[in-house]
């Protein structure tokens, strides 16, 4: 008898250490709107839609750039706005170094390489609803050729 309250309660130590584990690990969403290369330009901006249910943690947002490895800059550099539920606008211009790995890759245009950059940390998006991130490239050539998606990745730990 006395071993099978040992069996229980290691048991259900142990499940109850596997059911907190979820508040170590992080929890990542990641949205890319597909643009189509030689087309997205100011007057064309990519708009990409995140409904936001989390309004207790803080998080990270990331720009993300899906460029076509013939992409022929160093780096994109984009105008980021994100609209808030509640109207508010946040603005910022941010650039997405072109990877160095995608250079040697510049055989064929038919792959892409994923490139990201941190904008904001230790956000709380307060507002439940509808946030819209809009896109807007500041590139001497538009429309911009050989980027094929734009998007957002939402990290909360």
């Amino acid at each position: 008898m006395k071993s099978n309250k040992a069996f229980f309660l290691v048991a259900a130590l142990a499940l109850g250490l596997t059911s907190c584990s979820w508040s170590w690990s992080w929890n990542r969403h990641q949205i890319v709107q597909d643009v189509t290369p030689g087309s997205w330009s100011a007057a064309q901006p990519a708009i990409v839609l995140y409904e936001n249910r989390d309004t207790v943690f803080e998080q990270s947002l990331t720009a993300l750039v899906r460029f076509r490895n013939d992409f022929d800059f160093d780096r994109l550099d984009f105008v980021l706005e994100t609209l808030t539920p509640d109207s508010l606008v946040w603005r910022d211009t941010l650039s997405v170094a072109y990877p160095p790995e995608a250079k040697e890759k510049k055989a064929t245009s038919l792959t892409y390489t994923d490139a990201e950059v941190v904008y904001r940390t230790g956000v709380v998006l307060n507002r439940p609803g509808l946030y819209r991130f809009r896109f807007t490239p500041l590139m001497p050539e538009t429309p911009v050729d050989a980027v094929i998606g734009v998007g957002i990745g939402i990290t909360t730990p």
